[in-house]
């Protein structure tokens, strides 16, 4: 959510100290400075978190504005009072950004590697040489070799389904080790999930058998 021209994970780092600071303020490893430019060493548990969500660990490509704008959804829908909650935010962000890394590797390894895959299906049926060249010419960027290249390649009944198939094939045990790392962070986005909803139900049942005022009766004629 955006505010002023904030958003409200830039609102929640310096949280602690009642002030934001720019991300100016922060030196190259990501540590809080104050304005002096000194590093900040009264720095409690809501510092600590709030530096986690401001200042991530990115992938080459990743865009800081879009995991800032993932903060900003899980904390308006979490709405965090406390440090417990914040935290909550800080380890569900990681995880939901983390599956999605991992799902757009797992898209990307396979289309990186088509040109190789199809150099190994042409040699697998006999067309050693050239194979690479023309492997080359069909993912190349020259129109009139790339539409000599499908000819040929559909020839030999080689379709793009049979060169995924392939790329993939190729990187099956990259491939499983991804779905393995995107299977954990679903079942952590899920316990943290589970662990968030059975602390509310159980604020809520709190709240809900807190005692009431007893009731004064006030005797007719007093």
């Amino acid at each position: 959510m955006i505010q002023n021209g904030t958003s409200q994970s830039e609102r929640w780092t310096g949280a602690a100290s009642g002030s934001r600071p720019s991300s100016a303020t922060a030196n190259s490893d990501n540590v809080p400075t104050n304005k002096a430019g000194e590093r900040d060493r009264t720095a409690n548990g809501l510092s600590i978190v709030s530096a986690l969500l401001q200042a991530p660990a990115l992938a080459a490509g990743e865009n800081i504005a879009d995991y800032r704008a993932l903060v900003d959804e899980v904390w308006e829908a979490v709405q965090p009072k406390g440090f417990f909650d914040q935290l909550i935010v800080s380890d569900l962000c990681h995880a939901l950004w983390e599956e999605q890394r991992f799902r757009r590797q797992q898209s990307a390894l396979p289309a990186a590697t088509r040109m190789k895959a199809l150099a190994c299906l042409l040699v697998s049926i006999g067309f050693e040489q050239g194979a690479l060249a023309m492997a080359s010419d069909y993912f190349g960027d020259d129109d009139e070799e790339r539409t000599k290249a499908v000819a040929s390649v559909r020839r030999f009944g080689i379709t793009d389904d049979a060169i995924n198939a392939q790329a993939s094939q190729d990187n099956l045990h990259i491939l499983s080790a991804l779905e393995r790392l995107m299977g954990n962070r679903q079942s952590r986005r899920d316990t943290i999930v589970s662990e968030y909803q059975r602390r509310q139900r159980k604020a809520e049942k709190r709240c809900g058998s807190e005692p009431r005022a007893p009731r004064v009766a006030i005797a007719a004629g007093d």
